[in-house]
Parts: structure tokens; sequence; C-alpha cells
């Protein structure tokens, strides 16, 4: 994940200096232009021109896309393609409209050259290996003709670029070894503050969302229906002579209960449901319907599959396994969460006094 989040600081960061490289391109066209034949300089800085665009063209795919996770990784091979080809534009293309005869113009030339590395560093800081392999591209090559020049203030201007790139290969470690270091420990701040928001809205002994991940999504919920017209309902669940259950079993035991009672409600309930538990052996659904018959449908189906589950106990010299009944309250309308939840408790009250182990609607009256 950092060399994905190091990717996406590059494209971030790096834009411009597309636009800079058309710039520097220009005066280097501008400075040659008296002594250098002037198609050649042309020519040059149309391909630098068409490199350019294919930058851009990576950049506005990577924007449109806007990817993430392993799909960040896709777009290092276009963004170093693309890139390499515009510094060997720089590098290899330097060697062709060097002038032959003006050792002040070839100063130039490579004065620009050393100006472009530098900014390589500082731009393409977040992956090394690229940036070392743009760097080396953009000086190299004159590096070499400067030795075959043989001359003495050549071989000098090439000790310099020699030692400018021992600098760089210093510089870049020490900078890349601390930027890669602030990524993973962004990248374990970020994960410990989204397990800390995760284990604030989750129940930890049955996993699914807790009272207050029921009432901060049946808040949104509700706004939701409020705009649309729609309605939203609120079933709750009660596991009936649950402390029989922990008196007879060990709590050990009622925890697996509440731990199954928790995943027969979560496989039946839909992704964009809410589904909570509300506190000791009471849970909460969430949902939006059009009919109440949706709402009675479901809570139906729960309190079937409920008496049908048969949960293996532990610690027991014999096995055993205990059948889990439930009560349901069920509502709808739209006069806010408390009142829903006044109503629900209500028709939850009236299917323990008939009995328990069933269902009980009552309309919301606000």
């Amino acid at each position: 994940m950092a060399r994905g989040e190091e990717l996406r600081l590059l494209y971030s960061q790096s834009f411009p200096a597309v636009f800079a490289s058309l710039l520097a391109g220009l005066l280097v066209v501008i400075a040659l232009w008296p002594v250098q034949d002037r198609a050649l300089l042309l020519g040059w800085y149309a391909v630098l021109g068409f490199s350019a665009l294919a930058r851009i063209a990576v950049f506005l795919g990577y924007w449109r896309q806007s990817p993430s996770g392993d799909e960040l990784l896709e777009w290092e091979r276009p963004y170093s393609v693309t890139l390499l080809f515009s510094s060997a534009i720089w590098g290899f293309g330097a060697l062709l409209i060097m002038p032959p005869e003006s050792f002040l113009h070839q100063v130039v030339l490579l004065f620009f050259l050393i100006g472009m590395s530098g900014g390589a560093l500082g731009v393409y800081s977040p992956h090394r290996k690229l940036m070392l392999a743009t760097i080396s591209t953009l000086l190299l090559p004159s590096a070499f003709w400067l030795l075959y020049e043989g001359t003495n203030l050549a071989l000098l201007m090439a000790v310099g670029i020699a030692a400018f790139m021992v600098t760089v290969i210093r510089a870049s470690e020490v900078l890349s070894s601390r930027m890669h270091q602030s990524f993973l420990l962004a990248l374990v701040l970020d994960g410990a503050r989204n397990e800390a928001e995760r284990m604030a809205r989750v129940d930890e002994l049955t996993g699914v969302s807790n009272r207050r991940a029921f009432y901060e999504e049946g808040r949104l919920m509700q706004e939701y229906c409020e705009r649309n017209d729609g309605l939203l309902a609120m079933i709750l669940v009660d596991v009936d002579h649950f402390k029989r259950i922990n008196d007879s079993h060990g709590h050990a035991n009622g925890d697996l209960v509440l731990q199954k009672v928790a995943r027969v409600l979560k496989k039946a309930v839909r992704s964009s449901d809410v589904c909570a538990r509300i506190g000791g052996e009471e849970f909460g659904i969430l949902m939006r319907v059009s009919r109440v018959e949706e709402a009675m449908k479901l809570a139906q189906k729960l309190c079937r599959h409920l008496a049908e589950a048969a949960i293996p106990l532990k610690d027991q010299k014999q096995e055993k396994a205990v059948s889990v009944m439930a009560s349901f309250g069920v509502t709808t309308g739209n006069f806010g969460l408390d009142a829903l939840f006044r109503t629900a408790d209500a028709a939850l009250y009236r299917a323990k006094e008939q009995g328990r182990n069933q269902v009980v609607y009552a309309a919301c009256a606000g």
C-alpha cells in the first residue's frame, strides 16, 4: 500500500513538470537558434511536444479513473514509460542538437540538463528508482560525450557531472527512505484510526453494529426516506428466556446464543439495512420499505429461522444443543427514530405478553 501512496503522490505533484519541460525546451531552442540548424531544433522540440502530449494523456486517464488500492499500481508503467521517453529526448536529443563549434552554447545546454536533473530529484523522489533512471537518462549521454571530447575542460565538466550523480544517489537514498517511512507511518496511523472508528460502531461480542451505529445510520436512513417519500421500518428482537439460558448453561453459552442470533439476523437482512445489538439480548433492524408487509415478512421469517436453529453448547459432559426463540416488535413510519423505537418496543412488549416467539405489529403515530 505504501508503494501505491507513493505513486499517488507522484501523480499529484509532477503534472506541472510536463510544462516545465516544454518551457525549458523552448528556452533551449531560443538559445541555440543562432548556432544550430533550425530544422533540427524544431524537429527536436516537436518530438518533445509529442512526449508531453503522451504524458498529459496518461495524467488525464489517471484522473478520470481515480484508481485506488491495487489499481493504482497499474498506472506505474505508463507513467514510467512516458517519463523516461521524455527524459531520453532530453538526454540523447541533447547530443543531436549540441552545437559543435560553440563551447558557450554547449555549456548552456548542459546547464539546462543539470537544472532538469535537479528538478527531477525533488519532483520524482517518491519513486527512487524512477528518479535515478530519469536523472541518468538526462546526464549520462552528455557525460560520455564530454569524455569522448577529451579536452581538459570537457573532462573537468564530466567529473562535475559524476560528482553531481554521486550526490544525487546519496541524497535520494536518504530522502526516499524518510519519505517511505513517512508513508508507512501514515498508513499505520490511518489503519489504527479506521479500526478505532470501526470498533466504536461495532458490538464486540456479535460483530453487528452497536447502539450508537444503529442511531447514527438510522438518522441517515430517516432523512433519505423523508426526502424520497419512503417508509422506514424498525424491527426490535428480544431473545426469549435468555436469563434462563444464562443461569442454566452459563454466560459463555449465553454469548454463543447471542452470536448465533446475530448471524441469523445479519444473513437475512440486505446490505442497505442496519442490523445492531441494542443491548443485552435485544437486537434492532432498520430497513427502507415500500409497504408494511415487507417488514412483517422479514420478521416472521427471522422468527422461524431462530426457532429452527439449534445451538451446540460448550463444556457439557454430553453433547447438547438449545433452540432459540425470540419475540419481535415491528413498526413503520416517518416520525423519527425515538417515536419508532417507542412504538416497536410497545409491540415487542405485547408479543412477550401474548406468549413470546411471535411477531406483533404496531402502527407508529408519532
